[in-house]
C-alpha cells in the first residue's frame, strides 16, 4: 500500500527591477500561479509566500 506524503511549504517570489515599482509586478503573480500548480500537482501544501 502505497501512503500518500503530504508537505507544507513557503515559496519565495522574486520581483524583477525590469517590473518597475507600482503595485504587485505581474512577474509576481506569473510566479504564485506557477508555483501553485506545480505545488497541488506534487502533493506540496503552501503555507506561507514570501
Amino acid at each position: 500500500m502505497i501512503e500518500s506524503v503530504f508537505y507544507n511549504v513557503g515559496i519565495y517570489c522574486r520581483l524583477y527591477l525590469d517590473d518597475g515599482n507600482v503595485g504587485e509586478s505581474g512577474s509576481i503573480q506569473t510566479q504564485k500561479i506557477i508555483l501553485d500548480k506545480y505545488f497541488k500537482d506534487n502533493n506540496l501544501s503552501i503555507v506561507d509566500i514570501y
